[in-house]
């Protein structure tokens, strides 16, 4: 249920784009769960705003060039999205991270490296542990 203003008028959805950048078989359960949790979370009030996902196939590298995933997500940015989840391959990831932080628009991926970082890339890790720093 959309929730509205006090005058009775529903807010817009806020546009989240799913950048996909492998030839994914399990595509549909993947943005299946990704609705889910972004539907749990507007229920449960910890997002104000219901999400559309905005979904672009942009296969890039390993089998294809990690142009087209840079494209995709310029795709993605053209078309209004607040953030971008994915790449989703680590070598695309890498080869993004800057035209992530030209465009200032955030991408949350959790690919296995170190080397994907700028202000609007944002890494949740995968298998790493933290260091600390003295």
């Amino acid at each position: 249920m959309a929730k509205t203003l006090p005058h009775g008028l529903p807010f817009a959805p806020v546009k989240v784009g799913v950048l996909i950048d492998i030839d994914m078989g399990t595509k549909e359960d993947f943005l299946a769960t990704l609705r889910m949790g972004f539907e749990e979370a507007h229920e449960e009030g910890v997002v104000t705003r219901a999400v559309e996902l905005v979904v672009k196939e942009a296969i890039g590298l390993p089998r294809l060039a990690a142009k087209n995933t840079i494209d995709g997500y310029l795709e993605l940015v053209r078309e209004g999205v607040l953030c971008v989840i994915g790449p989703l391959i680590t070598d695309n990831s890498i080869a993004l991270a800057p035209v992530i932080d030209q465009a200032g628009v955030p991408a949350v991926t959790w690919t296995g490296t170190d080397r994907y970082h700028g202000e609007y890339c944002f890494n949740l890790g995968n298998g790493g542990s933290p260091t600390r720093r003295r």
